[in-house]
């Protein structure tokens, strides 16, 4: 299952970015295995180096398992094609939330967790809460003078403990930039509910 995007082809165009797909399973105990984590796709293209065509951003994949309430699925921005041989590495990059006619809200994703791969380049358009954050190592978040807050951050294989980062933080260095000014992670932890009576 695929939106890809497209090259660009003459004077310095610009390749087409890649699309958006949802998929949400329904039946009962329903979940996506590693392979369809992979599988389901929204690739930019990158940069082939034939008449100055330029690279195109990663698209958005939503995967919303059976077990999953209504909008708390999991959000893929993967750039794979970026990894291919002989391409070099993809430098657009994907707003996030989006900010056209039709996007999602930054409220309308609070449940949702993200999952940045696949070389895929991430810039923040708001500040966002989300469940959980994964980005694997090749990958980068910029933050844009925007705040994301989320219970779980995993950067590479390491996770991030509670606590506020900004950009120049060692513990989130190669993985979060900031171009604009105050941006910063923040990591809550799950909450812990104590009953006493």
């Amino acid at each position: 299952i695929t939106a890809q995007g497209g090259s660009g082809r003459y004077n310095y165009a610009g390749g087409a970015g890649g699309g958006r797909v949802a998929v949400r399973l329904t039946g009962s105990g329903a979940v996506f295995s590693n392979w369809w984590k992979t599988n389901i796709t929204a690739y930019g293209v990158s940069f082939s180096g034939n008449n100055n065509a330029k690279a195109s951003s990663a698209g958005t994949v939503y995967l919303q398992e059976a077990a999953n309430a209504e909008a708390a699925g999991l959000v893929v921005i993967r750039n794979d094609l970026a990894l291919q041989a002989g391409a070099v590495s993809n430098k657009a990059v994907t707003l996030y939330p989006g900010n056209g006619t039709g996007c999602d809200t930054p409220e309308a994703l609070k449940n949702t967790s993200l999952a940045i791969a696949g070389a895929a380049k991430v810039m923040l358009t708001d500040s966002l809460k989300i469940a959980e954050l994964s980005m694997e190592s090749d990958t980068s978040l910029d933050l844009n003078g925007h705040v994301i807050t989320v219970n779980r951050a995993k950067l590479g294989n390491a996770k991030l403990p509670m606590g506020t980062y900004s950009a120049g933080d060692t513990a989130v260095a190669g993985f979060v930039t900031d171009s604009g000014t105050g941006g910063s992670l923040v990591v809550t932890g799950d909450a812990t509910v104590l009953i006493l009576k």
